[in-house]
């Protein structure tokens, strides 16, 4: 028992030195651990960065693309506008060149028409002549 007891050197250092070697291994294991998390929050926040990098590309993208939709929609539509200007155009260009044509054949109209009562007038004249003559 005298080596066994609390005043001994060796049973003290022993069981003291069972104690030290768990808290160093566990402090080691803690240090690692650590490490570890130090390790694996700088790969998430490496790739954490690239995704919002790729996110603000893929935003970057879709934005030039509606973009470059909206400036070739307007464009065609704007195409599309200027042409049915261009064809209500000609329309009225037409309309007016058709009014002027039918304004000439109703003047053409008009003349027949006076020159075919001056002859009905002359007619009548002539058969008024003619019936006069019969009855005298």
């Amino acid at each position: 028992m005298a080596g066994i007891g609390y005043g001994s050197d060796l049973g003290s250092g022993n069981v003291f030195g069972d104690v030290h070697a768990y808290l160093v291994n566990t402090m080691a294991e803690a240090e690692e651990l650590k490490r570890v998390v130090a390790h694996m929050d700088e790969v998430r926040m490496a790739e954490l960065e690239e995704l919002r990098n790729e996110v603000e590309r893929e935003r970057t993208q879709r934005r030039e693309s509606m973009t470059k939709f909206r400036a070739e929609f307007e464009e065609v539509v704007h195409k599309k506008l200027d042409s049915i200007f261009e064809e209500v155009e000609a329309f009225k260009k037409a309309e007016d060149g058709d009014d002027a044509a039918q304004q000439a054949e109703i003047n053409d109209i008009l003349a027949d028409v006076d020159n075919m009562k001056r002859g009905l007038e002359e007619v009548q004249r002539e058969w008024q002549r003619v019936v006069s003559k019969m009855l005298t």
